[in-house]
């Protein structure tokens, strides 16, 4: 077995090496050790932790190219993510005990007419969920100890920021006027309680002088429940894999109208279309946070999640409300609906979409959600995307007869 160790500049005695660079330690099948200095060539930067070269266009892109960040550290003001998107993620909503009870900062973050959608309190009589008692008094009973992590920020222009996050924390307690979790319906709050999970959000923020006006919001609470019902389905990975970028892109490639109108939305006939979905997707395309709860990858998995869509839901439709780009991705805001979910495949006890709620109280249900995904394209095919939809307002609708919210996807003029 041959051994290959990535080291640290100053790890060796090799230090006086000079460059950008890193040290390769490779022991060999006779157990002898050889230190090699990986030079970065002058077009490349040098991750700080991650030790690996990435072209020097990656750097201040908004993506965490390197995998440590370092890459998007220190750049210049014009590339930087507004003030108010740090704000929210790295203080607010990741201190929600202090830091959402100063309203100085509250002021810096928030436009007075700030509104999140969907509201996750819209369940409640009298609770507006915004800069006072909403985040306050109910998110921080609920998961005490949220943190947010941005994974991937796309600063699409000064006033439309997409941001891709990855979730944590512990459930607390049902907050007043609830009789469960708000987030969860129909699971048994004991069930909750105490349990902890790493999930994924994907936001949508609009900004009018520097503050957030509009947040579209989606995280994968399906996901969330896998981990703590221990369902022992896949939970998949939450990185954001380095991949080869493509070319900047002048206009929605074909793709993309594949996988929404031709694919999603036709479950049974172009979701199961193999020369369709290879002209829309790589064959190893790399979904997060996963493909499917399946736990198939790649076209694959797709095809079990249009074959499952036919069976359960067989008139769901996907409808771009809006898209963005960003360099070599496109971001997605779409609505999700079906009108008649039937009953789930032989050999599952439940919907794999809603764990945890007994399936017979869905049939001949109807829902209206929203969902948000950010796909990269390389050579005309979407390469790797992260896509939530946010299954548990649908599940809401269908359990508590809860109206459809306004989704204001026309307060978007851009």
């Amino acid at each position: 077995m041959i051994c290959i160790q990535v080291l640290n500049r100053g790890s060796d005695p090799s230090e006086s090496q000079t460059g950008s660079g890193f040290y390769l330690k490779i022991t060999d099948l006779y157990g002898s050790t050889h230190f090699f200095f990986v030079q970065c060539s002058s077009t490349k930067f040098t991750c700080a932790i991650r030790r690996k070269c990435i072209r020097s266009s990656w750097i201040c892109d908004g993506d965490n190219d390197c995998g440590d960040g370092s890459d998007e550290r220190n750049c210049e003001p014009s590339q930087n993510v507004p003030a108010a998107i740090e704000l929210y993620y790295d203080e607010i909503v990741s201190n929600l005990g202090t830091k959402s009870r100063n309203l100085t900062l509250i002021n810096e973050v928030f436009d007075n007419d700030w509104r999140t959608i969907p509201n996750p309190l819209d369940a409640a009589e009298g609770i507006k969920f915004g800069l006072g008692a909403g985040i306050r008094d109910y998110l921080s009973i609920i998961m005490p100890n949220l943190k947010y992590e941005r994974k991937n920020t796309f600063v699409i222009n000064e006033t439309i920021v997409a941001v891709a996050s990855k979730i944590s924390a512990t459930i607390g307690d049902v907050p007043p006027k609830f009789s469960e979790f708000p987030m969860f319906p129909g699971i048994e709050p004991n069930k909750l309680k105490g349990k902890s999970f790493n999930s994924m959000a994907l936001d949508i923020h609009i900004l009018d002088n520097g503050k957030i006006q509009r947040t579209w919001h989606v995280e994968d609470w399906t996901l969330a429940l896998d981990i703590m019902l221990e369902t022992g389905r896949d939970v998949g990975s939450l990185d954001w894999p380095v991949i080869e970028k493509g070319e900047t892109l002048k206009e929605v490639p074909q793709c993309i109208y594949n996988f929404y109108d031709k694919i999603l939305s036709d479950s049974s006939g172009g979701g199961q279309n193999n020369k369709l979905l290879l002209e829309t997707m790589h064959r190893n395309a790399i979904v997060r946070p996963r493909m499917s709860s399946l736990g198939v990858v790649g076209i694959g998995g797709l095809k079990v999640i249009t074959r499952f869509f036919a069976d359960v839901m067989p008139d769901i439709k996907y409808e771009r409300q809006k898209m963005w780009i960003h360099e070599d991705k496109v971001v997605v805001l779409h609505k999700v609906s079906a009108t008649n979910i039937k009953e789930a495949q032989e050999g599952f006890d439940e919907i794999p979409a809603f764990p945890g709620v007994d399936p017979k109280k869905l049939f001949g249900k109807k829902f209206e959600t929203l969902g948000i995904s950010v796909h990269r394209i390389l050579d005309g095919k979407i390469k790797q995307t992260y896509f939530i939809d946010e299954w548990q307002l649908a599940s809401a609708q269908m359990l508590s007869d809860r109206s459809v919210p306004d989704f204001e996807f026309n307060f978007i003029s851009k």
